[in-house]
């Protein structure tokens, strides 16, 4: 709306190559890599009124854009013979991308971002497995990974937002001076501040892990799988920035005083490093009732890593600079005014991990033979250090925090039926209850509240219609339709905000001759509007 211009056009070319060579009946080997390159628009959001619900048109006034290249290839080996399966994976990936943001997603000129990143990642993953037609199966392996990433994440405060954001800090020192006898005001004389930041963020990790199966336990039809993996993660964190405001006092009658000679640029510069230890056990019990029926229970324990958020990079060096700027001045400042010291920068950008037991009861069954497949399940989520997503004290920003405590149980319904030898419908069905069991900002307790971006009923039905011909002009004619609903996702913690149910509709179809084939799409056909974010 503010030039009149879409936001979100993409361009995307790439890649794909595959080779498979058997070097010998016991000996194969396949390499795989792609290559994609986009460029894109970014970022189209709208402000959002919470008293009439409606979301305004994007009206950025600020180049907002993404674009990357991203290559990624592996070389997995394989040798079996009769008693076991050696396999090794070998990957590398590079990314490197350009984002360029409107931070305030508004026609006022308050933030813009340009975050330049590039990133080298190796994994390699080993493992050896039992093959024969014992009750006993067995398997091992180890994992290891290493992952270099450089950013560079400037932010450039713009007219209207040194106004808004940084200016009201010295208007209320500017006061408490007059108070004080001392008439002025301290302003900003910057008409845009520039905030670099540099991150050097590298990782590696490893893991090692067991799991033993043994069929027929008991009685016939009863397994049981047992496994235990064990992880090692390190991430380390350098970050460089330097930058200044520049101040001065405009007392009634006469000219400005520039004081900016008083205080020292704002650096930071700054190594910092967390590491886990994470042991990840699970069992699991399958009974089959039937040739086509089986039921399962599992127990397994999970984990989200640690890391850093380098997106409050802004938040951290404007809190420095203030800070250094108010020791500078501190002669003039009236005792009454305290000068609050920044918190320490790992404790502002660092979260910890979050692990969860994870427990599930489920069965599936072919309850019409050839005709009808059903699965039920049913699972629980006890979570520690919840990762969730917040939003820096000027709103501009999100990042990752850690929120106490939580529970998640539900249920999930899969139903799939072959109507005819060209038609075939599914329902999936899944209903989460998500919660807070334990979380307090130190402003809200949100006990009982419903965790943010966690849908509570998801409703997906479709309907797949598939023809073969024999010596015709056409092998082949497919067409598939699909409705997927969603309902309720809260927005924040206070579960104030939501997204209301919705419904799209998507559909395809098209036609194969060969190896050649034509397809026509269409998605959201109702044109429902909708929330994805916010």
């Amino acid at each position: 709306a503010y030039n009149n211009r879409k936001i979100d056009d993409e361009e995307t070319f790439g890649g794909n190559l595959k080779l498979h060579w058997k070097i010998s009946p016991k000996l194969t080997a396949s390499y795989t890599a792609s290559y994609e390159y986009t460029d894109q628009g970014a970022f189209p959001y709208g402000l959002y009124d919470e008293e009439t619900g409606k979301i305004a048109q994007v009206r950025i006034n600020d180049e907002s854009s993404y674009k990357r290249t991203l290559f990624s290839n592996n070389l997995s080996l394989s040798y079996q013979n009769e008693n076991m399966l050696l396999t090794s994976v070998t990957g590398y990936q590079y990314l490197d991308d350009n984002m360029k943001m409107d931070q305030d997603f508004s026609d006022s000129s308050i933030f813009v971002l340009n975050q330049l990143q590039k990133q080298h990642a190796f994994t390699e993953e080993i493992s050896i497995k039992s093959k024969n037609n014992n009750n006993y199966q067995w398997s091992f392996g180890a994992y290891g990974f290493y992952n270099k990433l450089s950013t560079n994440g400037p932010v450039e405060f713009k007219h209207t937002g040194i106004d808004s954001v940084l200016q009201p800090v010295f208007d209320e020192l500017s006061n408490k001076l007059a108070a004080a006898g001392m008439p002025g005001k301290i302003l900003i004389t910057d008409k845009s501040i520039y905030i670099p930041g540099d991150f050097e963020t590298p990782s590696y990790g490893a893991a090692i892990y067991h799991q033993s199966t043994y069929n027929n336990l008991f009685t016939d039809g009863l397994s049981v799988t047992a496994g235990i993996r064990l992880d090692y993660e390190k991430q380390e964190l350098k970050y460089r920035s330097e930058a200044k405001m520049n101040l001065g006092m405009q007392i009634p009658g006469r000219p400005i005083v520039d004081l900016s000679n008083w205080y020292p640029a704002s650096i930071i510069d700054e190594n910092i490093s967390q590491d886990f230890w994470q042991v990840l056990p699970k069992i699991s019990f399958k009974y089959e009732c039937t040739p086509r029926t089986f039921t399962y229970l599992s127990v397994a324990k999970g984990y989200k890593a640690v890391g850093y958020n380098v997106q409050m990079s802004a938040d951290i060096m404007q809190s420095q600079m203030q800070y250094d700027v108010m020791n500078g001045v501190q002669e003039m400042i009236p005792p009454t005014f305290e000068i609050e010291e920044p918190r320490p920068i790992k404790d502002v950008i660092s979260y910890k991990p979050e692990t969860s037991w994870n427990y599930e009861i489920g069965i599936r069954s072919e309850l019409i033979k050839n005709r009808l497949h059903a699965e039920m399940t049913f699972f629980y989520m006890d979570v520690r250090n919840l990762q969730i997503t917040k939003f820096v004290k000027s709103g501009n920003g999100r990042y990752l925090s850690n929120a106490g405590k939580a529970d998640s149980y539900g249920a999930e319904l899969s139903l799939r039926a072959i109507l005819s030898n060209e038609f075939t419908a599914d329902l999936n069905y899944g209903y989460t209850r998500a919660t807070f069991r334990d979380y307090n900002n130190d402003k809200d307790d949100f006990k009982g509240n419903y965790i943010p971006y966690t849908p509570q009923h998801t409703l997906s039905i479709g309907l797949q219609y598939n023809k073969l011909f024999r010596n015709s002009w056409i092998d082949q004619i497919f067409a598939s339709a699909q409705c997927n609903g969603t309902r309720k996702i809260y927005w924040e913690g206070s579960n104030r905000l939501s997204q209301p149910f919705y419904a799209i509709v998507n559909a395809q179809a098209g036609l194969r001759k060969g190896i050649v084939s034509f397809n026509l799409w269409a998605r959201n056909l109702t044109d429902t509007d909708y929330a994805a974010f916010y």
